[in-house]
């Protein structure tokens, strides 16, 4: 397992001239399914920190928007300066017992964009980018159980709604993403845990069916290995008591319903998904009780954004923004529960 990292991150870079999506990644990979895990007994000790409560800020770097297809394109692209969002997340626990845990989750996620330029093509589809938010409201329900001193199992429920909404958030349909995970773990030893799960997603894109593979190993009392494949594979360090060092490679992806109004003609209609590499390396560093700070950087390999067409007056087009590096800090509340 120690080469898994080196091998994966080789996987990708095969793909790094080209900014098509590698095959092996189904577009709606896996986001935040480590958060199902987190609450689960047994596991191992000195494994980067569970979030009960977390915000954080995350900026991206400047980039020119480029088509996929030569001729999508007719004049200069658009040009963006940057790329923020801010993500508050929260857990709240319903049920706690030696065996069984019970917990209530929400997420609110948006990001910001700001144009430098916007090109002839598309023009309203971008101007709406970045004069609007995307937001995403996520509600959960997050079931664990240990069978027994070396198995366990996990289910969460997640209800999303993603798009370019105004108010704080909108429930209707059109918006809407449902999914349902579940895990079921084998502890093998103290240092060592894996297990296999499902992950079932139905959007305003499309149905999917995903499994993935847990993997958690402590080759020492300082090194170890956390990894969900095939979303992310992550070596980690524990520096001293108080600070965590992870370096590794995840895939992210967001998928919000764009609705644009402001047009010569018809309104367009548009799911608009971006999907992305992070190589980055991270630091988790304990404050005082339960409070935690982290810092993760690194870069970020971008594919292609996908602006799918629903409706007949919306032409689909896809185009690349450029790589670059990013940045992510947030503060957040790790208790041991």
């Amino acid at each position: 397992m120690k080469y898994y990292l080196l091998l994966f991150g080789l996987l990708l870079l095969q793909n790094a001239n080209s900014q098509i999506k590698p095959e092996f990644f189904p577009e709606d990979i896996l986001n935040n399914t480590q958060d199902v895990i987190c609450y689960c007994k047994p596991g191992l000790t000195a494994q980067s920190r569970a979030k009960g409560v977390s915000i954080s800020y995350g900026l991206v770097g400047s980039g020119n928007y480029i088509a996929e297809e030569p001729t999508t394109f007719t004049g200069v692209g658009s040009t963006l300066n940057k790329l923020s969002h801010i993500e508050f997340k929260l857990k709240i626990p319903v049920l706690l017992k030696e065996r069984t845990k019970v917990l209530l989750s929400y997420k609110y996620f948006s990001e910001f964009y700001d144009f430098q330029q916007i090109g002839v093509d598309f023009s309203e589809t971008f101007q709406n980018l970045n004069t609007n938010n995307l937001k995403s409201n996520q509600y959960g329900l997050i079931l664990s159980h240990s069978v027994n001193e070396r198995n366990y199992f996990a289910l969460q429920y997640k209800y999303a709604a993603n798009g370019n909404y105004t108010g704080w958030t909108d429930l209707d349909s059109r918006y809407a993403i449902h999914k349902l995970i579940g895990v079921y773990g084998f502890k093998k030893s103290e240092d060592f845990e894996w297990g296999i799960g499902l992950s079932f997603s139905k959007s305003f894109r499309r149905t999917n069916i995903i499994p993935f593979l847990l993997y958690n190993r402590n080759f020492n009392e300082k090194w170890g290995l956390e990894a969900l494949f095939p979303a992310n594979i992550f070596l980690r360090c524990n520096l001293d008591p108080r600070t965590i060092a992870l370096l590794g490679i995840e895939y992210s992806s967001q998928s919000f319903r764009l609705g644009i109004e402001d047009t010569p003609s018809d309104p367009l209609d548009y799911a608009f998904n971006h999907a992305e590499i992070l190589f980055s390396i991270s630091l988790e560093r304990h404050i005082t009780s339960w409070i935690w700070w982290n810092l993760q950087a690194g870069y970020q390999q971008n594919f292609s954004s996908d602006f799918e067409s629903k409706s007949q007056v919306s032409p689909f087009f896809q185009a690349d923004p450029a790589n670059g590096f990013f940045l992510r800090i947030g503060v957040f509340v790790s208790p041991d529960l």
